[in-house]
């Protein structure tokens, strides 16, 4: 279970009417394919984002993953973004979200390093640069010592996902406010 702090954040993750996978993998052996299937099971509505060309087909019948985030088909800010990358292709994509309004972010197990930490807080960013701030982020664990690299474990949608679908379901009903 999800501490109390982190609960809030979880369920407004999975309030978003639409969510987006950066890793998203065709390959079954890969972490971004089983992410992909969690999302596909759960029923949730998912742009898959892979920037090989041409984009992969995920699963048989499904569209293709899209390049970027640019190319999401509903307005960025409406998107909850889960983050199945390398660290250094994570940074990339937490700029491009920043810029593009991306407000929830889950940077998933070995996906983030100091520099996406920095990013997410906004340390990262360098003068003049726009986008405007994230209203969610998950990553790490539940204390302070495991935020922060070397501790790259910690929260995970496979693992937390399913409280956080029934935690934002009872907030779109109104039975409990955050």
């Amino acid at each position: 279970m999800a501490p109390p702090n982190l609960r809030a954040q979880i369920a407004t993750f999975f309030a978003s009417p639409h969510f987006a996978l950066a890793g998203a993998s065709p390959d079954p052996r890969k972490y971004g394919h089983t992410l992909y299937l969690w999302y596909h099971k759960h029923s949730l509505p998912l742009a898959a984002i892979n920037p090989r060309q041409p984009p992969p087909t995920i699963l048989p019948n499904h569209p293709p993953a899209i390049s970027s985030l640019s190319q999401l088909p509903h307005p960025p800010a409406t998107y909850s973004l889960s983050i199945v990358t390398p660290p250094k292709a994570t940074l990339q994509t937490l700029r491009e979200a920043r810029k593009l309004g991306v407000k929830r972010v889950w940077m998933q197990p070995g996906s983030w390093d100091g520099e996406c930490v920095e990013e997410v807080k906004g340390e990262g960013r360098g003068e003049g640069e726009g986008g405007g701030e994230f209203e969610v982020v998950i990553y790490g664990g539940e204390h302070e010592e495991e935020m922060r690299p070397g501790h790259e474990e910690g929260w995970c949608v496979l693992v937390h996902g399913e409280e956080g679908i029934a935690a934002a379901k009872a907030l779109k009903e109104g039975k409990v406010k955050l």
